[in-house]
């Protein structure tokens, strides 16, 4: 079970943010920006590492820096990843309801919450 904050916009369209570590935020990034709706942070994101990896050709130093840099900002996605999504939900007009609810999936957390406080 995984905890959930759940958010909800004007036209009762609900979404269900895991809090705490992403390992899909970790692993695909800039993908997992776009698919989240981000594009703006995972284009920059992407288009930067393109650049930066240009730029550093052969020089193992910019190399080395360039996967460095990488990895910090894989633990940064991880970290704060779920963050970013909910400020992004509200951003674009969802509002987080004051219910935490422990599911198994975002869906279940939806469910689940429908069922217990209704269409509030």
């Amino acid at each position: 079970m995984r905890l959930y904050k759940i958010f909800k916009d004007p036209m009762n369209q609900y979404e269900a943010v895991k809090q705490g570590w992403s390992w899909p935020a970790f692993f695909f990034w800039a993908m997992w920006a776009c698919v989240k709706q981000m594009w703006g942070l995972g284009i920059r994101i992407l288009v930067t590492f393109v650049v930066l990896s240009l730029l550093a050709g052969q020089n193992e130093l910019l190399r080395a820096i360039n996967s460095l840099l990488g990895f910090s900002v894989f633990l940064a996605f991880g970290m704060f990843g779920n963050t970013l999504r909910e400020k992004n939900l509200v951003k674009h007009g969802y509002v987080e309801l004051p219910q935490l609810i422990n599911a198994a999936n975002p869906e279940a957390a939806i469910a689940q919450y429908i069922a217990e406080y209704g269409h509030k």
